[in-house]
């Protein structure tokens, strides 16, 4: 799935449709447990920053969790 600014992505569960709105970039995802205890804990991963198409809402999502509930759009559709 090659991702990048300007690429359409369809939500598989809804249908909703948003668009990347920047450049992938690295990101620190802190996980549940992270402002527990002396250490930090989470993963880095991929960043995708969509907007939705409907409604315009905005959101950053983890690349590696994207594939079970997105898809990018092929444009020979």
């Amino acid at each position: 799935m090659e991702i990048q600014k300007g690429t359409l992505l369809r939500n598989k569960s809804d249908k909703s449709y948003a668009i990347v709105i920047q450049e992938p970039a690295v990101r620190f995802f802190p996980d549940a447990n992270h402002r527990y205890g002396e250490f930090e804990s989470g993963v880095a991963d991929t960043a995708i920053t969509i907007q939705w198409i409907d409604g315009g809402y905005k959101h950053t999502l983890q690349r590696s969790k994207m594939s079970a509930n997105w898809e990018v759009v092929n444009e020979n559709r």
